[in-house]
């Protein structure tokens, strides 16, 4: 294309060379490194020979601007390419060709985010409520009980309101105890926007990482990440390179390729490379449009305790501290206020600072977690406290490494002293230290080795130690192994071998064996089971085990649009019992009331109006049928994400008129939609016309029907939609104006031929 219009340009007789000044003008083709980039432009020599290129034209080729003699010419900038250090020129005054050959550095140069925009705007949710119940009843020779636990959810435009309950009826040896106990009642206003959350009532404090999570009931105002759910709040890493002509990059993660990405001429930068936590390596290769490759890896380590540089995470909890809970429904005790608030500084360094406060009690803290270079995130954390004039101290260190191939370990370690004190902690039994370590290895491919070692230094009351070994196996076939061991190294004396085997049955049903040594026990244990389908089903556990507690356990679920029902029957040293349960929902929305399995986090209500038993899916998964009304109610929806739901175009009758098949419900925390699939019946039918002389109305003639019109074929037939129970048609034959009365019912064919329909000849001024 730079060529012909060069060529057009001669022929014009626009480039012969020009005098202007000193200065001798030349219209040029460019290739720059040896490749032609399509374009032509204006260049100046000076006396001595010396080439010049405007500013506007070396910022179209992505080339810097450079430093050395520049020139005014035509009100337009000109470089002088001699002074550029490495920059080669050759011009070829047949073709009318300069090749640039252009150092790297001098390109401007390219940054790709390979995670682009992860926000999503959650659905508006339509009004409602529901009510979960979990209910049970059991009997055994020695004591029944009849009970459950019990949730009501109300939802707006204006936030959530939750609370739940347990209420039971208990009988154990003739002595008779009812009891229904409040659990948490709020209200949760969520901004996915700005990622925050308001809640005003129950709600727990945020730790730290030094902190308790303690119950209260008051206010909080904090940081909700899980509003935006694709977001990533760590930093990822970037990757550079540079490239001498425009390249195609193929990105390599531990090996396996994950992305293709094009890149222009100069150095770039890849940033926000998605990875999984933990160590790893990033191989880039670059490849030209000769084919020549250049390989760059580069070895990263990605931890979530980070935050990304500039983002904050908080938390400030204000209210009474929660006591006895599950057990009484309104105990409250003292006021307290805590506060949270981190901030990445760089991609390497997150602080936090924390505090507590209460009437007599204070106390505050630093923390922060450093990145050492690729291999693993460190930990320090320190605490002062005060209570009744007497201070107290923490110190916290710890140290990470997560690896996908390597070996993954960590190990967290804290002091208290004598007088430090903190929520969630009874001075009386605050313990002197408390250390906690693991290591996991790769043995070789499907095997891993895992240790994990606790210490608690007790004040009060005898010091506690103890490792776990864990191994995995997967030997293939549908066989995986497990062996854990538990040795008590300081207190009371205890080894226990656990080892279980699993033979994948099915997708959705295993089969186990397993056994367990210890010191005066041993037991080996049976199992099949059937986990429950995502829609309608059933699923099934049998069990049996041997040695000192002889157990044999049998259950069948069974689950569909409206609820689960599970019935077992046990027995276990000489008692046999039976249990039935039943758990689902209740939802008002859309002035309908909905029966359904337990909602979960979120759910919808799909409308397809007029259309029954039409097949719903999932992510490909069978959810459901719509019902006579063309209603579906769909639970467990996950909240502030993309939910794909489809229609089966094969349940939908020819004459439906459907825009899409597809919808995406994207729900608040503990709320409902309603999605109205735009779909209409096209009413349609055939019908055969004929004239007042019983004639077919003649074919091609042109049907009108409000504003439709439609042809008419052979013998009269003619193919109407959009049908209302009463009907005008009309038409023109021979400067006659005809018409004909059509009566419609909608009946279960797909396409209704509603006969033969006699036309009159309409009134007309001749007539008169």
């Amino acid at each position: 294309m730079g060529k012909s219009l060069l060529f057009f340009l001669l022929l014009n007789g626009k480039v012969s060379a020009l005098e202007e000044g000193d200065f001798r003008e030349q219209f040029l083709a460019v290739e720059i490194n040896k490749q032609s980039l399509d374009e032509i432009g204006l260049f100046i020599q000076d006396d001595e020979g010396a080439l010049y290129a405007s500013s506007h034209d070396m910022r179209t080729w992505g080339l810097k601007t450079i430093d050395g003699k520049v020139i005014k010419h035509r009100n337009e900038s000109y470089y002088n390419l001699n002074a550029v250090n490495g920059l080669k020129y050759q011009i070829d005054n047949k073709q009318m060709i300069v090749n640039l050959t252009v150092p790297v550095p001098y390109f401007y140069g390219q940054e790709l985010n390979l995670t682009g925009n992860p926000f999503v705007i959650p659905m508006d949710p339509s009004p409602g409520a529901y009510v979960d119940y979990d209910t049970i009843a059991q009997k055994d020779s020695n004591s029944k009980q009849i009970g459950g636990v019990f949730a009501v959810g109300l939802f707006n435009g204006y936030g959530t309101g939750f609370t739940d309950f347990l209420a039971q009826n208990l009988t154990n040896s003739g002595i008779t105890c009812n009891n229904a106990v409040r659990l948490n009642s709020y209200w949760q206003v969520d901004n996915p926007i700005e990622m925050q959350s308001l809640i005003l009532g129950d709600s727990y404090t945020v730790p730290g990482m030094w902190g308790n999570t303690v119950g209260f009931g008051g206010i909080q105002y904090k940081t909700n990440f899980g509003t935006q759910p694709s977001f990533i709040t760590f930093p990822l890493p970037s990757a550079r390179g540079e490239a001498v002509v425009p390249s195609s990059i193929d990105l390599f993660i531990n090996d396996a390729r994950t992305k293709k990405v094009d890149t222009m001429a100069g150095p770039f930068r890849i940033d926000n490379i998605p990875v999984t936590t933990g160590s790893g390596t990033i191989n880039f290769v670059t490849t030209d449009f000769l084919g020549r490759q250049q390989q760059v890896t580069v070895p990263y380590y990605v931890s979530n305790t980070l935050l990304k540089p500039g983002l904050t995470n908080f938390a400030y909890s204000l209210g009474f501290i929660r006591k006895n809970f599950g057990r009484q429904s309104n105990d409250y005790g003292k006021p307290a206020f805590t506060g949270t608030y981190q901030i990445g500084l760089s991609e390497v360094f997150t602080p936090e600072v924390r505090g507590e406060l209460l009437a007599k009690q204070q106390t505050g803290g630093l923390g922060g977690s450093y990145l050492i270079d690729a291999l693993g995130v460190a930990n320090l954390a320190g605490a002062i406290s005060q209570r009744n004039n007497k201070p107290g101290y923490l110190v916290a260190t710890g140290f990470q490494r997560q690896s996908l191939k390597g070996v993954t370990l960590g190990t967290n370690v804290q002091f208290f002293s004598r007088n430090f004190v903190q929520l969630g902690i009874n001075p009386c039994f605050s313990p002197k230290s408390l250390i906690t370590s693991f290591v996991g290895l790769p043995l070789f491919p499907g095997a891993s080795l895992g240790v994990s070692y606790v210490r608690q230094a007790n004040r009060f009351s005898p010091t506690f130690s103890f490792v776990n070994v864990g191994y995995n196996q997967t030997l293939g076939l549908g066989l995986s192994l497990n062996i854990t061991a538990q040795i008590n190294v300081e207190g009371p004396e205890n080894k226990a071998v656990f080892l279980t085997l699993t033979y994948a049955l099915t997708e959705n049903t295993t089969a186990n064996v397993g056994g367990m040594a210890q010191k005066h026990s041993n037991q080996g244990t049976v199992q099949v089971a059937r986990n429950l389908p995502p829609g309608p089903g059933y699923g099934y556990n049998l069990y049996a085990a041997n040695g000192q507690n002889k157990t044999y356990l049998a259950s069948l679920s069974g689950q569909n649009d409206t609820g689960t029902l599970t019935g077992a029957v046990a027995h276990q040293e000489g008692i046999t019992g039976g249990q039935i349960q039943a758990k689902g929902s209740l939802a008002f929305m859309d002035q309908n009331l909905y029966l359904s399995r337990i909602v979960g986090q979120s759910f919808a209500v799909i409308k397809v109006p007029g259309y029954e038993d039409v097949s719903v899916y999932s992510q490909n998964q069978l959810i459901g049928y719509t019902d006579q009304d063309g209603d579906l109610f769909v639970p467990n929806l996950l909240p502030y994400q993309n939910n794909p739901l489809r229609l089966e175009l094969q349940d939908l009758p020819l004459d439906a008129e459907l825009k899409t098949l597809d919808m995406n419900a994207i729900p608040f925390y503990r709320s409902g939609l309603v999605l109205n699939f735009p779909i209409k019946s096209s009413s349609s039918a055939l019908a055969n016309l004929v004239m007042p002389s019983r004639e077919p109305v003649p074919t091609g003639t042109t049907i009108k029907l409000k504003n439709d019109t439609f042809p008419v074929g052979y013998e009269g037939e003619v193919y109407m939609t959009g049908l209302e129970p009463l009907n005008a048609l009309t038409f023109i034959y021979k400067n006659e104006t005809y018409s004909c009365d059509i009566s419609y019912k909608k009946t279960k064919n797909v396409l209704p031929h509603l006969g033969k329909i006699q036309c009159i000849r309409s009134a007309s001024c001749q007539d008169y």
